[in-house]
Parts: structure tokens; C-alpha cells; sequence
């Protein structure tokens, strides 16, 4: 079973996550918050996340924004987990800084279900060709 974070305060998106489960070739535990500092809140022991998906908007706040992904970095669960940043398409977003704090990739809004499905499958796997298509 792979164990993903996923950080936004949208709880339409938190709902979409959980509605594409079943389509996901692997079980997954999907745990949700709504801001950063839950994710800080969250236990330190169990089973470390494998992927980590955060939108720009619970960090845009955050100013400095390096202190904040320290913390979360520091998180036992979360620290070796890849870090992927979902935004808007007019935002700026500060990808170097990020690039150096463990983000791995960053993806424009709005999605495709198909594609959010390849982007969770993608990170979670070793191979990263693997792609799943919903009939």
C-alpha cells in the first residue's frame, strides 16, 4: 500500500483524490490537511509517506517560504518522500528554491483526471514510463 500526502485547502480537491482511488493500480492511503502546519501536526511514527502533493496555495502565505519547507522536511514521515507542487498557471513559483528542498516537479492547474491519476501513479512507482488509462 503506498501512503500519500496531500496538502491544499481545497476540499473539492481533497474529495477528486479520494474519488480517483480506485482507479490507482495500487492501494493507497490518502491522507489530507488542509494547511502546512497540520501536516507538521500529523503522528511521526507509522509508515513513511511515498509521495507528497502540495498546492502553492497553503505556502503563498508563508513568507520566508524556505523556514516552513525546512519544518515540513524535518517531518520523519515526510522527509525522504519526493515533493510535488501543483499551482495555477499565472503564479510564480520560486522552483529553484523549491528544487533544492526535495520538490521534484511542479504541475499546472487544472487537471484531466487521467492525468492526476498518471502523476500520483508516476511517483509513487520506480518506473517512471507507468502510466494507467481509465476506459
Amino acid at each position: 500500500m503506498k501512503n500519500i500526502l496531500y496538502i491544499s485547502q481545497s476540499r473539492l480537491s481533497h474529495n477528486l483524490l479520494r474519488a480517483l482511488l480506485p482507479y490507482l493500480p495500487e492501494m493507497v492511503q490518502l491522507t489530507c490537511v488542509d494547511r502546512l502546519n497540520e501536516a507538521l501536526l500529523l503522528p511521526k511514527m507509522g509508515k513513511p509517506y511515498q509521495l507528497v502533493i502540495i498546492d502553492w496555495n497553503t505556502l503563498a502565505g508563508h513568507n520566508p517560504l524556505e523556514p516552513h519547507i525546512n519544518d515540513l522536511n524535518r517531518h520523519p514521515l515526510i522527509t525522504k518522500a519526493p515533493k510535488i507542487l501543483i499551482h495555477s498557471y499565472n503564479q510564480e513559483i520560486p522552483k529553484e528554491i523549491l528544487t533544492t528542498k526535495g520538490f521534484v516537479a511542479f504541475y499546472t492547474k487544472p487537471f484531466l483526471t487521467d492525468e492526476l491519476i498518471n502523476i500520483m501513479v508516476k511517483w509513487t512507482k520506480k518506473q517512471s514510463d507507468l502510466f494507467v488509462e481509465l476506459n
